[in-house]
């Protein structure tokens, strides 16, 4: 198991939600989680390009150690000292040798490096996918929110309506009520019931009224018609 292997795997483990938490929160934590791992992942590949850079300068100087001992050799041959020549070859051949090996690390770091590389690109992908998909969730969710809101508004509008409609409904009645019985009395008033009923409880109030004024004529009359015929009388004496 490489490096980066065993990075996922312990993240992985520590990447459980946990249990009462909404589904804001658990989203959080997952971005947070995934933007800690890809922080972790960043500084692995740092530490990586530095081990393969170091191991780079090594290879280098280890080819120049190598080329320097076959340099001596030939040196040593010209000058007819084979032994000398023998040495600097075997120690260049022990050189090699750690070149080969280094090398080797070499390679492992690069293909370790271009693993670490492409999953970073995948995991920076992944981030930026579930961010969107985070706002995108939190904005349905607040216009789901928004629109109960609005939902709970119009039911408790409505049955205000309701009761106004009711109320309304009942003061028609009672004005058709009202309008019904003016209407009825107009009708009496038209046909003189109201006039009939009104004469007849004032006749017993007038009646004495007219009787007096018949008899007070009736009076004048006497004393009027008394008053000639005594001054006839005396004007015939």
């Amino acid at each position: 198991m490489g490096l980066f292997d065993r990075m996922t795997s312990v993240f992985r483990h520590r990447a459980k939600p946990e249990d009462g938490r909404d589904a804001d929160e658990l989203m959080s934590a997952s971005l947070e989680r995934s933007e800690a791992l890809l922080a972790t992942l960043e500084r692995s590949i740092a530490d990586v390009t530095a081990g393969r850079m170091r191991l780079d300068i090594q290879v280098e100087q280890l080819t120049g150690t190598a080329a320097a001992l076959e340099h001596h050799a030939k040196e040593a041959l010209q000058a007819g000292r084979e032994d000398l020549a023998r040495q600097a070859l075997t120690r260049r051949a022990g050189v090699q040798g750690q070149i080969d090996q280094v090398a080797a690390q070499r390679a492992a770091l690069v293909a370790e490096q271009d693993k670490m590389t492409l999953t970073q690109a995948k995991l920076e992908a992944r981030i930026a996918a579930f961010r969107t998909q985070k706002d995108t969730i939190q904005a349905q969710y607040s216009a789901a929110e928004a629109q109960v809101k609005v939902g709970e508004a119009v039911t408790g509008l409505s049955e205000d309506m309701a009761e106004m409609g009711a109320a309304a409904a009942k003061a028609e009645d009672d004005l058709q009520n009202m309008q019904a019985r003016a209407e009825a009395i107009d009708e009496l008033i038209a046909s003189g019931s109201l006039e009939d009923v009104t004469a007849g409880d004032a006749a017993p109030a007038s009646a004495p009224a007219g009787g007096n004024v018949d008899a007070e004529l009736e009076r004048l009359k006497a004393e009027i018609g008394g008053g000639t015929g005594t001054a006839r009388t005396g004007g015939a004496s």
